[in-house]
């Protein structure tokens, strides 16, 4: 591995083709383009050491092939096993953090990039599931892309109580604060938004049976439950 590329440039080329896979892209210009722009826009620079003279990217994707994290055949780039599941890690990190970031410290979207850059390559598997747990395992980053899960997802881990949860689990009557909206359904989304329901509004829990019934401000609304599964609250 040439000694000019870190550790945070791998993990940086590993999310890069794990969030060009999702946009369906393989090719290295993609990968180059998108390098050269989590960089600022300044990876047409060379390093030069022992006459080894290489824009930062090419030597990133070099450095990932000789670890077994990527393939190269042709144009083609693409993630071997080894890869996916240390990328997969990576963007958990990155979109936990960015959910932290937004859902408990209320920072903007346009905020939050590079703290939770610098985040997702300092956090353990052991906090990272510990701040899955207190976010209520959440399954999108606050742009709607996917949270990869992880084992505290999948084995219903509690040992944290979750800051942020389900509406369906807030408890009748407590006035909540509305986090996110999961929902891919625009209808549902717009009916919400008719509401005024969205994230920051305050909301309570009126019902469960027979059906759920929700209070903002002093209007009382009927809800169906698959539009409440799809919005996430925290305590005040």
């Amino acid at each position: 591995m040439s000694e000019e590329v870190t550790k945070v440039d791998i993990d940086e080329g590993l999310e890069i083709l794990w969030t060009l896979e999702e946009e369906g892209k393989k090719d290295k210009e993609s990968f180059e383009r998108r390098f050269s722009e989590s960089t600022g826009g300044k990876d047409h620079r060379k390093r030069f050491r022992h006459g080894y003279k290489k824009k930062v990217s090419e030597q990133v994707l070099n450095t990932l092939v000789e670890k077994d994290f990527a393939e190269v055949a042709g144009d083609e780039i693409k993630l071997t096993e080894k890869g996916r599941d240390k990328a997969r890690e990576i963007v958990r990190r990155h979109r936990l953090a960015e959910r932290l970031f937004r859902d408990l410290l209320d920072m903007g979207k346009e905020e939050i990039e590079k703290p939770a850059c610098e985040f997702e390559h300092l956090l353990s598997e052991e906090v990272t599931d510990q701040i899955c747990t207190l976010l209520g395992h959440p399954r999108e980053c606050p742009h709607g892309l996917p949270i990869p899960k992880g084992e505290c997802c999948t084995s219903g881990k509690k040992t944290v109580e979750p800051a942020i949860m389900p509406l369906s689990k807030a408890p009748t009557g407590e006035e909540v604060e509305v986090a996110y909206i999961t929902t891919e359904s625009h209808p549902r989304l717009h009916k919400l938004l008719s509401y005024d329901i969205g994230p920051g509004s305050k909301i309570k829990l009126h019902q469960k049976e027979p059906v759920y019934v929700i209070k903002s401000g002093e209007t009382d609304i009927a809800l169906e439950e698959e539009i409440i599964k799809d919005i996430f609250v925290k305590k005040l």
